[in-house]
């Protein structure tokens, strides 16, 4: 979190930054932030009205597929680790030109990525007390510019602030780690399939990439996809008649036959890696499945989901002329679109809890095009004044997530508090209540952009 002198707290972002990310970023979080679960409650709305053919397309675009394909909703996580991806190399070169060095930047990066670890591990623990609850939210104050702060104060040198700031972070991070472990018997059967814990896994090893030759950058992406494809290609199938449910198959759910058989949910490389290394790990009982599928190796591909948007990150820096720039990434984008469908039906389904290879290239190619598009219209046209609403909710999207993930019931508790219960009755109450969720929640983000508090961890 960056707070900056008083004299700096008001006004908009430099004009010098590149827009259409935060206003791509913004987007991505105003279609999640209303109910994390699943687009503006429209589930819940087809639970109702299971008849009802517009609840029912809502529904479907808005929460995840069974398994293979795509809907909207399964675009946004991928395309916001593309963006975190798009944004390293001008993160780097910003702290550059701070004066850090190369060794700076990846010790931030690695105590960045333990931070997020331990975020998600805040976030999926239940929330019993009014103690427990508020450690996710208070744990970001370890993004606090604290040892700034008192380094400014006490005139150390930029070394001893260094110094400070490793204690500062280790520091929290001890404590933290320490209150999970307390708990763990309280968290069942947890997983470590969250977003933040692939993010916080995948991030050091791609931002090694950042400044690299672009065939190095390339060769590295489709070696891990390769890889991680031949992992699953070598294990071997369930030996006949074995037991699907077991393992959390529902009828219903897809099966897969034939090759493709190899990616099928829960009995898959990536599934047994989780029922062995889970089990090594502090639990109350043991790690039998994950209930949709989604596993921790997802992390190997989604490195290649990164490096690919270092490289948009690179062609958006570069001193290229704009229009080859939106050209670049449209061509790009329409490949990956192109070879990660035709892959579908040759190579591995496009499965986005196991995140397959051509999950990954289709994925990051739709993408590439979002932000082709967002760029020619705020960057190159400089259509700029429409962006802003997103831009917000762009700039804090950690913050909200947390606060989206674990606080929701707490936001919707002050309308119904001040309006009675009439919230919780009526056939569109769902709809409803994520409309002030992210109602609410922007307002936060407004008043954090206006005051130009940051929370970048």
């Amino acid at each position: 979190m960056s707070l900056r002198s008083a004299a700096s707290l008001r006004g908009p972002l430099p004009a010098n930054r590149v827009l259409s990310i935060d206003a791509f970023r913004g987007i991505l979080m105003l279609l999640l932030l209303p109910d994390i679960r699943g687009g503006f409650s429209f589930y819940e709305m087809h639970r109702q009205f299971p008849d009802d053919p517009l609840w029912a397309r809502l529904a479907a675009a808005f929460t995840h597929v069974k398994w293979s394909g795509a809907s909207i909703w399964d675009l946004i996580m991928p395309s916001f680790l593309f963006l975190v991806g798009v944004a390293m190399p001008l993160s780097a070169s910003a702290r550059r030109r701070r004066g850090d060095s190369s060794r700076d930047l990846l010790r931030h990066v690695c105590l960045r990525a333990v931070a997020l670890f331990v975020l998600a591990l805040l976030l999926t623990m239940p929330l019993p007390t009014h103690l427990h609850e508020i450690w996710p939210l208070g744990f970001l104050v370890i993004a606090l510019p604290v040892p700034q702060r008192l380094a400014a104060h006490y005139g150390l040198t930029k070394a001893n602030q260094r110094r400070l700031e490793t204690v500062w972070w280790v520091g929290i991070l001890l404590v933290s780690f320490a209150w999970i472990l307390a708990h763990v018997s309280e968290r069942g059967n947890y997983d470590l399939g969250h977003v933040f814990t692939a993010l916080a896994l995948a991030s050091p090893p791609a931002f090694l990439l950042v400044g690299r030759p672009r065939r190095v950058q390339f060769g590295v992406a489709f070696a891990v996809l390769a890889g991680y494809w031949l992992l699953f290609a070598l294990y071997p199938l369930p030996a006949p008649g074995f037991d699907l449910e077991s393992v959390g198959v529902r009828p219903g759910d897809e099966i897969g036959s034939g090759f493709f058989a190899h990616w099928n949910k829960n009995t898959n490389a990536a599934a047994a890696f989780d029922v062995w290394f889970l089990n090594l790990l502090p639990r109350s009982r043991s790690f039998l499945y994950q209930g949709n599928g989604v596993q921790t190796l997802q992390f190997v591909p989604i490195i290649s989901t990164m490096i690919l948007g270092i490289v948009a990150g690179e062609i958006l820096s570069s001193d290229r002329n704009p229009l080859e720039i939106r050209r670049t990434l449209s061509i790009w984008g329409t490949l990956g679109v192109a070879a990660g469908l035709v892959g579908s039906y040759f190579v591995c389904p496009l499965v986005k809890s196991i995140w397959t290879p051509t999950w990954t290239l289709f994925s990051t190619g739709i993408a590439a095009l979002s932000l082709a598009l967002l760029y020619e219209v705020c960057d190159v046209r400089g259509m700029r004044s429409w962006a802003l609403p997103f831009q917000v909710l762009g700039t804090n999207s950690i913050l909200l997530y947390t606060l989206a993930s674990a606080y929701r019931w707490r936001i919707l508790e002050i309308p119904e508090k001040l309006l009675g219960n009439q919230l919780g009755v009526g056939a569109y109450a769902p709809v409803v209540e994520s409309l002030i969720v992210g109602a609410f929640l922007w307002l936060v983000a407004f008043v954090l952009y206006r005051s130009r508090i940051f929370v970048r961890l």
